[in-house]
């Protein structure tokens, strides 16, 4: 194995062992609705890259059913093939673990209120001058910056969602906003995104049809990516949220 490849291994290795971590903690916080194919993607990607044998992986299974009060036979593996995921996570975008949390920004990236103005905060001073760096942000696209002093991400994606107005343009803009915010996620050759509602608040785009189209652009974005590995979280701050994604995902 030559140094450039054994480099290319170790590091999708300490990826998946990050992202293995990342869906033990999201599934503590969030059993009810957590989708343990997130946690069977990074197992399967550790073992695989691992080269584990039987023993090896038995061993392993062992460590994360106890650390993780999981039923062991639910991951078992047979012939599980690794896939994006789709998830909802009842929480906000700061509870959940991911290797990226999406803002959802203003085009001057000047941070604000809402959940925008509460990742400014928890990332601190430093991001909003990364984020002047980055001349703005058009509606319906993404830029990416690095998460600061936010310790349950290693990114932000900041995605500039419309201004609802009742017009045909509104959910290619939104969607937009979803499959740009994940082009961005895998051009950083990232594992995991938690998404916040974009638009849903003060930008006034109806719930239920925020969601519907938060649901249609990310299944696209999966089939039309079918070699990738991403697990995407659908982060609720409220029971209004779980709500509408429930029944838009039923």
């Amino acid at each position: 194995m030559s140094t450039e490849t054994k480099n290319l291994n170790d590091n999708a290795l300490n990826k998946w062992k990050a992202e293995l971590y990342y869906c033990l903690k999201n599934y503590k916080k969030d059993k009810v609705y957590f989708n343990l194919d997130c946690l069977k993607n990074a197992l399967y990607k550790v073992i695989e890259l691992m080269h584990l044998d039987g023993d090896s992986v038995d061993s392993l299974l062992g460590d994360l059913c106890s650390e993780s009060w999981l039923d062991c036979q639910r991951l078992l593996l047979g012939n599980y093939k690794p896939h994006s995921v789709l998830t909802l996570f009842n929480g906000g975008v700061l509870d959940v673990y991911a290797d990226a949390i999406v803002n959802a920004a203003n085009c001057a990236l000047a941070g604000g209120g809402g959940v925008d103005g509460a990742i400014h905060l928890a990332a601190g001073p430093q991001l909003n001058d990364a984020c002047m760096k980055l001349n703005g942000c058009r509606t319906g696209d993404a830029k990416a910056t690095s998460a600061f002093n936010i310790k349950s991400a290693n990114y932000i994606i900041h995605t500039v969602g419309p201004v609802y107005q009742h017009c045909a343009d509104d959910p290619l803009l939104l969607g937009s906003c979803y499959k740009r915010s994940l082009d961005e996620a895998l051009k950083l050759n990232l594992s995991s995104i938690g998404f916040c509602g974009i638009s849903t608040g003060v930008y006034g785009y109806p719930l239920l049809e925020a969601c519907t189209v938060a649901r249609d652009s990310i299944k696209e974005w999966i089939t039309s990516h079918p070699n990738q590995t991403m697990n995407i979280y659908l982060c609720c701050f409220s029971k209004k949220e779980i709500d509408a994604y429930k029944q838009v995902l039923s």
